[in-house]
């Protein structure tokens, strides 16, 4: 496998990792808001299911800190692709990155919408 290739599998990997990611986070919230509105709806106490509603904020907390270390380790490896592999290019557009990361070109992990070699 080339280099190139390798990198191309792994930056394809990381997007579709990252998306998994937040889909977990939106399907944690939309949890938490329909416990929330079953409780209030259904005219139960509100100290009913407080420490289960208080696991799944502390959860979701944590698939939050998951997702800024997976930003990280995505910044981590974007050093691997600009020295193994300048000609695999990461495409997008600037409305998918931070303002900071426009500019600096790191701060913020920004996100791809393709991913090609170059010859």
């Amino acid at each position: 496998m080339k280099k190139s290739e390798v990198v191309l599998a792994g930056a394809e990997k990381m997007h579709q990792t990252e998306n998994a990611i937040d889909l977990a986070l939106s399907e944690a919230g939309e949890l938490l808001s329909t416990l929330a509105r079953l409780r209030a709806t259904s005219g139960m106490s509100a100290m009913f299911g407080q420490d289960a509603l208080m696991c799944i904020v502390d959860n979701t907390r944590n698939l939050a800190l998951v997702r800024g270390g997976f930003l990280e380790a995505h910044k981590e490896l974007k050093k691997i692709h600009t020295t193994w592999a300048k000609n695999v290019v990461l495409t997008g557009n600037d409305f998918d990155k931070p303002e900071n990361d426009k500019k600096t070109g790191g701060g913020g992990a920004g996100i791809t919408t393709g991913l090609a070699i170059t010859t």
